[in-house]
């Protein structure tokens, strides 16, 4: 990976919070927010707070996990390195894959079929089937004690899942991202979810 430039915490908060932000968990709060997560302002301070907070409440456990020292960028990625990211390294997607961590073996499993075991693999197939007709704009953020990698998915399992099935489906790459968020701690090899396998 390259790195094209740093991110505040601010901005790596944002992308992670407009990437959740579907979810049912923020019924309750969405009309109140919506605003400052759809099409917020990063230089309002306010605004961060918020969505820190919204954030942080929605993804604790996530979050806690990642060291306090971790320096956020913007990264190119190409074909052949996406496919080599990791799954987080989580219960359900270890129950669910097994041995398979990187994307090109969690994708070849679901081909083969694997047993859902709360993953929620029609998410995967709707995403799939939305390629090429919805624009995802939202980053997926992954990260790695160091810039030689392996890196691991933190937020976007589903979605990078859904790309690399496409690519081995069609061979085609233009819809593979070419930017990722990473997030780089010599410390992160004692987060619980860094997959290093």
């Amino acid at each position: 990976m390259k790195i094209l430039r740093c991110l505040p915490e601010a901005v790596v908060e944002y992308e992670f919070l407009k990437a959740e932000w579907y979810k049912d968990g923020f019924n309750p709060v969405r009309e109140k927010y919506n605003e400052i997560v759809v099409a917020g302002d990063l230089k309002n301070d306010e605004q961060n707070r918020i969505r820190k907070w919204l954030l942080w409440k929605a993804r604790f456990i996530i979050l806690r996990g990642i060291p306090s020292d971790t320096v956020w960028s913007l990264c190119e990625i190409d074909a052949d390195q996406f496919c080599e990211l990791r799954i987080i390294r989580e219960i359900k997607w270890e129950n669910t894959f097994r041995t398979a961590k990187k994307l090109k073996d969690v994708a070849a499993k679901v081909q083969e079929g694997v047993t859902d075991i709360r993953i929620d693999l029609g998410l995967i197939e709707k995403i799939k089937q939305n390629i090429g007709k919805y624009d995802f704009k939202e980053k997926l953020i992954c990260i790695s004690s160091g810039l030689d990698g392996p890196f691991t998915l933190i937020e976007g399992n589903h979605r990078a899942v859904a790309f690399q099935l496409k690519y081995l489906e069609t061979g085609d790459k233009s819809h593979l991202p070419k930017e990722v968020i990473a997030g780089i701690s010599p410390k992160m090899k004692i987060s619980p979810w860094f997959n290093m396998g």
